[in-house]
């Protein structure tokens, strides 16, 4: 089964393993009309960055308009982490969730699983997204979330259309877990 990044990657013209400021920039905008720095906020809080200069930084250093930081998308966590990033931007622009995309990236597996993410740059790129349920806060996420907004943001998934458009071109499809034969 191919990466569901990899079809992102390809949709924003970046055929890189290392990700700085404007392959962020042109990722965002293949997924999302939300403002780029926002997006690349989300990426840098759920993604590992490395800095040119090789020194480590603090917890909760925070850079983005600086060129000396990347992220390595050569690694299982940070494409993992970027897909979720970028599925997020995409649920926050085609629902107009009153969430930030790092928030929604944080609580998104959850709620969601991305089965799969293809198109082409004519179609823009279609999203196949797996609900479950999800009444319980994973308890991985019980410190930071709220649970009325956890609950929340599934109940606005849970009732939204089975088709959603995206408004750079694409869509965001959700599909449901196969039921167990009775």
């Amino acid at each position: 089964m191919p990466d569901p990044l990899d079809a992102v990657l390809k949709g924003a013209d970046v055929d890189a393993p290392l990700l700085r400021h404007a392959d962020l920039e042109a990722v965002g905008r293949t997924v999302s009309g939300l403002d780029p720095d926002e997006f690349i906020d989300a990426t840098t809080q759920v993604c590992a960055r490395s800095w040119d200069d090789g020194r480590t930084r603090p917890p909760g250093f925070f850079e983005i308009h600086g060129q000396n930081w990347w992220i390595d998308v050569s690694g299982t966590e940070n494409r993992r982490a970027l897909l979720h990033a970028v599925t997020a931007a995409a649920l926050v622009d085609a629902m107009g969730l009153p969430r930030s995309t790092a928030w929604v990236a944080r609580v998104l597996a959850g709620v969601l699983t991305v089965r799969s993410i293809g198109g082409s740059a004519s179609t823009g790129l279609c999203f196949v997204l797996e609900r479950h349920d999800a009444s319980p806060l994973p308890d991985h996420l019980a410190h930071d979330v709220h649970p009325g907004d956890y609950a929340e943001f599934a109940t606005a998934v849970a009732a939204a259309a089975e088709v959603l458009s995206l408004s750079v071109g694409g869509s965001i499809r959700f599909t449901d877990p196969p039921r167990p034969a009775r």
